[in-house]
C-alpha cells in the first residue's frame, strides 16, 4: 500500500516540478548563455521524463486516472517538443 501512495504522490509532485520548470523556463528566455538557464532547461528535462514515467505507472496502478492522465499529455508535449527540437538542431548543424 505504501508503495502505490509513493507512485501517486511522485506523479504529482513532478508534474507540479515540470510546471515550475515550465514557468522559469518562459520567464529566463533560454538562450543558454547563463548557468541558470541551462540549469532550469536541465531541470525541465529531467521533470518532464520522471513526470512521463511516473503518470504511466500511474496509469496501470490506479482507477483515478483523470490526473495522470493530465500529466501524461504535458509531459508527452515537452518530451515531443525536446525530441523535435533536438533533431532540429542537429539538421541545422549539417547545413
Amino acid at each position: 500500500m505504501k508503495e502505490n501512495m509513493t507512485v501517486w504522490k511522485h506523479t504529482r509532485e513532478g508534474f507540479w516540478v515540470m510546471i515550475i520548470f515550465w514557468i522559469l523556463n518562459i520567464l529566463f528566455a533560454i538562450n543558454y548563455e547563463t548557468k541558470i538557464e541551462l540549469i532550469i532547461a536541465t531541470g525541465l528535462f529531467v521533470s518532464v521524463i520522471f513526470t512521463f514515467v511516473n503518470s504511466i505507472i500511474h496509469l496501470t496502478r490506479y482507477k483515478e486516472k483523470a490526473f495522470a492522465i493530465t500529466a501524461l499529455v504535458f509531459s508527452s508535449y515537452y518530451l515531443l517538443t525536446f525530441i523535435i527540437g533536438f533533431i532540429f538542431g542537429i539538421l541545422m548543424i549539417e547545413l
